[in-house]
């Protein structure tokens, strides 16, 4: 594939994040890989709208051997990313620390986090060649200040991503490479289905907004991230709280 065509990669592109990235930057890019485990009506229609500019891969980024299958398949097309965003997690649900078992912890860094070491080990050469490339992580609020109660393994994966950030950024800096990462506070979307309505609402009632953030308070972050006027900018966090 010619190397001057801007590609956008999207893990966890079924996301309400993702669906909503897609739409506001399929004009911006020569292409978009929208990456999903388990595929929803609302990428569906994304792909039957933008059939020539999105094109869908599915994997599962709790295994391993899906992973680089997944990547394989990027690289048998001859699809060199020049954009990385990353969505990919499990749902999280409230658990004790002590109940919660070790197995819930290596599915959230697998998923959240080995994943995306595996995929940016595998494009970021391309990007050191071109010396342009753009990555971009969903993090979480919890990596500032006090982090919430009773969701060990999700904070745990949220600071590994935000060590790897850092690191990436340090390594390929002068290579060309933007690596950030944004946390935003709760946000409404289907990622909470397991959270219980009186912990949303107790968030919602703590934002100066008096509202959880939305999916349009969030994207316009990484559209910034994404387009060259952040040339010079690598290795934050963005913070997205509403004002708290």
């Amino acid at each position: 594939m010619n190397q001057s065509k801007k590609i956008l990669l999207i893990l966890g592109a079924s996301s309400d994040l993702g669906c909503e990235l897609i739409r506001k930057e399929i004009a911006n890019f020569d292409l978009i890989i929208g990456h999903y485990n388990h595929i929803n009506d609302a990428l569906k229609e994304l792909k039957d709208l933008y059939t020539d500019k999105l094109e869908l891969m599915q994997a599962d980024f709790s295994d391993i051997n899906s992973i680089n299958d997944f990547i394989s398949q990027i690289k048998s097309k001859e699809i060199d990313p020049t954009h990385i965003v990353h969505f990919a997690a499990p749902k999280f649900r409230y658990t004790r620390y002590e109940q919660t078992c070790i197995e819930e912890f290596q599915k959230e860094m697998q998923t959240s986090l080995y994943s995306l070491i595996c995929i940016t080990q595998a494009f970021i050469p391309s990007m050191k060649k071109r010396h342009y490339g753009k990555i971009i992580v969903m993090l979480s609020i919890c990596t500032r200040g006090v982090p919430p109660k009773f969701l060990s393994s999700y904070v745990v994966s949220k600071y590994a991503l935000l060590g790897l950030v850092k690191s990436l950024s340090s390594d390929y800096s002068d290579k060309g490479i933007q690596v950030n990462a944004v946390s935003p506070e709760m946000i409404d979307t289907k990622f909470l289905d397991n959270i219980p309505d009186f912990v949303k609402q107790q968030s919602a009632d703590s934002s100066p907004l008096k509202r959880n953030l939305t999916v349009t308070d969030v994207i316009p972050t990484f559209e910034f991230l994404l387009s060259d006027s952040s040339n010079s900018i690598t290795g934050e966090n963005f913070c997205i709280t509403g004002g708290k």
